[in-house]
């Protein structure tokens, strides 16, 4: 049996090693998933979940390439027709400007599963870098149609209507990103662009200004608790949600710096004053958004400090629950 195929009991000790494996993954512990899915391919080397499963906990904190490819390459000898391995091996390629042999492995999957919108987005990618822009649009418009509600589809076919100077189509696309992501600060850019481009002077006047915000929330800003910087990010935050008022994560940002306010504030009122502001903004960011994790944790560790258990445990369960929901919806992804 050593130079055959592995007998039922090694095989279940493989698996064994595999579901550790994939345990060890879901914890975020990567050496030792490393370590048990090794051990799984030493015992049933053709146990092709473990070698897709081995490249990704190469990829996950430690970013060993190399061992990562050679893992899905090692996978896609075992089943040529893997589909989740060949999209991660051709994001790889992509990642490493090798276009040619990305593009072929991605065409292979998105033919072999037609509905993999990571697939798809990385083709389109693929054939932008390659500028064969029609194939790319192709490709983000088919990702779009399976994913409506993301915006990245809509995002990119908006960047390759740009490239072909399709204006009207380049606007249409970057305005229903922008409609399913309030705050994307790439498309207010590129929109403002096309619009320019359309004559369109007061609405790219308004896109470039929303852009402007939107990196000033952002961008490498040196926060030090001190009031005038904080003051300058909260007025960033509230101009900018008078001009988009559904965004979430302007939100949590508006929060976050009146948390840091109630930090250098200069008499208890107004330091209680300043977390009342952030409970509410954190409210509203998960109103708009109730899978926030982020408002939701800062809202737990609000309670926690201002004395307030039950609602801090409360907020612990739903935290629990979208994890759960999260893990759940990553490892559906994984097998698609």
């Amino acid at each position: 049996m050593a130079c055959g195929d592995p007998s039922d009991e090694e095989r279940s000790r493989a698996r064994l090693h595999l579901d550790a494996g994939l345990t060890a993954l879901r914890r975020q512990e990567v050496d030792e998933a490393i370590e048990e899915l090794t051990a799984a391919i030493a015992i049933d080397p053709d146990l092709l979940e473990a070698r897709y499963r081995l490249g990704l906990a190469h990829l996950t904190n430690k970013s060993d390439v190399p061992a990562a490819r050679e893992a899905l390459e090692a996978a896609i000898q075992v089943d040529p027709d893997h589909v989740p391995s060949l999209v991660k091996l051709g994001e790889i390629e992509f990642n490493l400007g090798e276009y040619e042999s990305a593009r072929e492995h991605l065409l292979h999957a998105t033919s072999l599963d037609p509905g993999s919108f990571v697939g798809l987005m990385f083709l389109g990618k693929v054939f932008d870098r390659l500028q064969d822009w029609e194939r790319a649009a192709d490709a983000f418009l088919r990702a779009a149609e399976i994913l409506p509600d993301r915006a990245s589809a809509r995002f990119w076919l908006g960047l390759i209507r740009t490239r072909q100077e399709r204006w009207i189509e380049a606007a249409e696309a970057l305005e229903a990103a922008i409609e399913r992501e309030r705050s994307h600060s790439s498309a207010y850019h590129q929109l403002s662009r096309v619009q320019r481009e359309l004559g369109r002077a007061e609405a790219a006047e308004r896109s470039t200004r929303i852009h402007a915000l939107l990196q000033e929330l952002t961008g490498d800003i040196r926060v030090r608790f001190e009031r005038p910087e904080l003051l300058q990010r909260r007025d960033a935050a509230l101009e900018l949600l008078e001009l988009v008022p559904d965004a979430a994560n302007v939100r949590l940002t508006l929060g976050d710096t009146y948390l840091q306010l109630a930090e250098s504030a200069p008499t208890s009122g107004v330091k209680a004053q300043a977390i009342r502001k952030a409970e509410g903004a954190y409210l509203e960011a998960v109103t708009l958004n109730p899978d926030e994790v982020i408002a939701r944790a800062r809202l737990r560790l609000l309670y926690e400090q201002t004395g307030r258990p039950e609602e801090a445990e409360a907020m612990t369960a739903v935290l629990e629950r979208l994890r759960e929901e999260s893990m759940a919806r990553r490892e559906e992804e994984d097998v698609r």
